[in-house]
């Protein structure tokens, strides 16, 4: 008797995988200003996840794989000035050995959901340029995570710690179950 097992979970899962981390990256344990000659400064970057203001966690700023910058404060409010942008905002160093060229890219810690989401702009550096304002902050945009697939209960022993919601398991034919020795 042929038992066949389909397991929808494992085909959407591996097809639908986040370009996303999990847990805090503590960018800022890594990273050493001093080893690099020129920095620039974006000093006024808001950081909107699916549409939603994000108030806290960190921005990582990175060439290649690269840590070159981070704000590991969270967003600060702006103060009320006529005219000024209304909400939080982040404040990232960027440093490089070149005086130009060099791409950055971002990533935002969510300390809430505790991921790290790659953010869709970058910055060409510029050695002392000064990127966003209180008038026209620079705006980062990014997407959270699809549902992960998967057991969600800690104490089952196919627990998985990625998982955020559960998975459906469909058996096309009866089976019977056994037990491994060892398990």
């Amino acid at each position: 008797m042929k038992l066949r097992i389909t397991f929808f979970f494992l085909i959407s899962a591996i097809l639908s995988l986040p370009d996303c981390e999990y847990g805090d990256p503590n960018w800022e344990d890594s990273f050493v200003g001093s080893d690099y000659q020129y920095t620039a400064t974006l000093s006024t970057a808001v950081v909107t996840i699916d549409g939603i203001d994000q108030t806290t966690g960190k921005v990582g700023a990175f060439v290649g794989d690269e840590i070159r910058g981070v704000d590991s404060n969270g967003a600060a409010l702006v103060p009320p000035i006529p005219g000024a942008y209304v909400g939080s905002v982040y404040e990232v160093s960027l440093y490089s050995n070149s005086t130009s060229g060099e791409e950055f890219t971002f990533k935002f810690y969510d300390d809430v959901n505790d991921v790290v989401i790659d953010l869709d702009e970058s910055i060409i550096f510029e050695a002392n340029a000064i990127v966003g304002n209180v008038y026209e902050p620079f705006i980062f945009n990014g997407t959270a995570p699809d549902a992960v697939s998967g057991c969600t209960d800690n104490t089952a022993c196919n627990f998985d710690q990625l998982a955020n919601e559960l998975s459906l398991i469909h058996i096309s034919e009866p089976t019977r179950l056994l037990r491994i020795a060892g398990a």
